[in-house]
């Protein structure tokens, strides 16, 4: 039985142990062990889930506006420094899947989500392991003095002396207040807590001004215009024309005016062999043509595709995160704040914009195709009338194959707008494809790098053209070997070095590289040579040992990298001699996509094992 009423609940575990399944359940996304339907829970997951919207949106999150709270929460959030450094302040759109938000800012602002929305319960998985303990001891409080519960879960001890109550999960096999679970642990965590607290006593916290923020009111507008514009228009100016194969209708009106006459000049037999033989020459000269077109559009679509991929694999990252969609991973979040109804709605917006030129396109023909068969019918009537009455210099078989002509008028119109607005729309396509053709392509370095060494020149970046910079005149200088820690607030810019290295994002200056400026150097043999673990870990789908052995290393390699990340079976001896085996991950289990079935701590030791195996120079 918990008892977690206007009180603070900590869930501690090992990796892998089922905290965060724990909060899944209590949340209702997996079969739950406690009534919690007749109470609000706010979830803030261990990884932050954004929308491609304001700050201020994500904040609110469908709930009505309330200036006085919404700004107050944004100071227990800490979110105030921040936003002072945007333009449009909290107007200021986080885009999609937060590319222009830090990690630690994406969880300020899922923190600032829990505070203001009105709940009896919120549950934390493990969003502030990376927050200060103040920062965490404060949000902790803040919610507790608004009358709501607050269940955490976590494997840093050293955040349990701001909780009233713990559970520890592996067995359940501890839980109770701070102070007895200490005592029975010798006092180690307290300890160790003192000494990090004394040594941070020592340094006063910067005060700011928590006024509200003076907006600046920018005007918004697109880069485009909705049009197609220079080089695009030029590259389809195509200049075509009909070719009218109409020899064997010039035949027909020769054969009809003749037998009219009987003014044939060879036997009949004759005629009926002509025209079969015409008739077997067009057959086959439709199938070669047909075959020829089909043959050429065949080689041209595979040789676009072909250097399409080429292209799009070589192109700078940040090209897939600016065009990706946003995707709902974090959809427990969505169905605990009850948001589903209103994303339900906006879904269903979106679709009819969406169709709105659908039904347009489809109206037009409709228009079209009515006065197509009005205007030929009125022509046919003229034409029949004209014949009618008949006119110097007509025969009746000119006046029959007039006719015939006309009936077909209408028909060949309306397939001759639909086929030239097909060649239209898929010439966008081919412009989309040729698109990536410009990114240039870098030479080959070989037997590089060898000492590991780096140095910053005066760098300065920034995540896309129009952003202000993140870095602004960073030099620095690492010798091969060296352990290099980089510290900072929220949002100061600690993560962009690395993107930096990495190429992810274009910038002023120079890198180096045991002397070798790494803007000439591809970007296959760049990232190849360094090994990451982001924030956010990515595993790919299969099986745990091809997620680790992507690069085919030796099994030596592997086993020293799972045993020095502590991931392989480890054999003790217990106290009545037996052998003790605890395993944290076998190799064979499938993970599914984006590693859903694994917690995030098991993605992140993955991680550091496919790190590892490669055995980089740096990371």
């Amino acid at each position: 039985m918990w008892h977690i009423v206007n009180t603070s609940c900590k869930i501690v575990g090992p990796v892998g142990s089922g905290k965060s399944s724990l909060l899944l359940g209590l949340v209702g996304e997996m079969k739950q062990l406690l009534d919690l339907s007749r109470l609000l829970v706010a979830y803030c997951p261990q990884t932050a889930w954004v929308q491609n919207a304001s700050v201020r949106d994500n904040i609110l999150l469908g709930q009505p506006y309330d200036e006085l709270r919404y700004w107050h929460v944004l100071e227990q959030a800490s979110l105030l420094r921040d936003l002072e450094l945007l333009a449009d302040g909290d107007l200021a759109e986080i885009g999609k899947k937060g590319i222009r938000f830090s990690g630690g800012q994406k969880q300020h602002i899922n923190v600032a989500c829990a505070l203001y929305y009105d709940t009896d319960i919120v549950i934390m998985g493990d969003p502030l392991s990376a927050r200060k303990a103040l920062f965490y001891n404060a949000v902790v409080c803040a919610l507790i003095n608004q009358g709501k519960a607050v269940v955490f879960v976590t494997h840093a001890l050293h955040f349990l002396s701001y909780c009233n109550y713990i559970y520890t999960i592996s067995l359940m096999e501890q839980n109770g207040e701070f102070a007895r679970l200490d005592k029975e642990f010798d006092g180690a965590n307290t300890k160790q807590h003192d000494d990090s607290h004394s040594r941070s006593d020592s340094k006063k916290e910067a005060l700011w001004n928590y006024s509200k923020l003076m907006l600046v009111s920018t005007t918004r507008a697109g880069s485009g215009t909705g049009k197609l514009e220079g080089r695009l228009i030029t590259d389809e100016d195509q200049t075509t024309g009909p070719i009218s194969l109409l020899g064997d209708e010039i035949f027909y009106k020769t054969w009809l005016k003749a037998g009219h006459g009987c003014t044939f000049l060879q036997r009949l037999a004759f005629y009926h062999v002509l025209y079969a033989v015409l008739g077997i020459v067009q057959t086959l000269f439709i199938f070669l043509v047909g075959y020829t077109m089909d043959m050429f559009s065949f080689f041209v679509s595979q040789n676009l595709h072909r250097e399409a991929i080429t292209h799009i694999f070589q192109a700078p990252i940040h090209v897939f995160i600016i065009t990706v969609f946003e995707d709902y991973f974090s959809l427990s979040t969505i169905r605990t704040y009850g948001e589903i109804p209103r994303f339900l709605k906006e879904n269903a917006y979106y679709i009819d914009l969406e169709n709105y030129a659908l039904v347009l396109s489809i109206a037009n023909q409709r228009w079209l195709s009515f006065r197509l068969d009005f205007c030929g019918g009125l022509l046919i009537f003229f034409v029949a009338r004209f014949a009618v009455v008949g006119g110097p210099g007509i025969s009746t078989t000119q006046e029959g194959l007039v006719l015939a002509y006309i009936t077909s008028l209408t028909q060949s119109c309306r397939m001759l707008t639909r086929q030239t607005t097909e060649v239209e729309n898929h010439m966008n396509s081919i412009e989309r494809v040729n698109h990536p053709h410009s990114i240039p392509r870098t030479q080959r370095a070989t037997s590089w790098p060898q000492r590991g060494v780096i140095e910053f020149h005066n760098l300065s970046m920034c995540y896309r053209p129009g952003l202000p910079n993140v870095l602004d005149g960073l030099s620095m200088f690492v010798k091969g070997g060296e352990k290099i820690g980089v510290v900072g607030r929220t949002g100061a810019g600690k993560s962009s070095p690395a993107l930096a290295l990495m190429r992810v994002v274009e910038f002023e200056g120079g890198i180096w590289v045991d002397g070798v400026d790494i803007s000439s150097i591809g970007l296959r043999d760049l990232r190849t040579k360094i090994a990451i673990i982001s924030q956010d870990p990515t595993i790919f789908s299969g099986t745990v040992l091809s997620a680790l052995d992507l690069f085919n290393q030796c099994d030596v390699c592997l086993l020293d990298a799972l045993r020095r990340s502590y991931l392989v079976e480890d054999t003790s001896r217990g106290e009545d001699g037996d052998d003790l085996k605890s395993q944290r991950i076998t190799l064979h289990p499938v993970i599914e996509a984006e590693g859903t079935n694994l917690s995030v701590g098991q993605r992140s030791l993955l991680s550091l094992v496919r790190a590892l195996v490669r055995g980089c120079y740096f990371g």
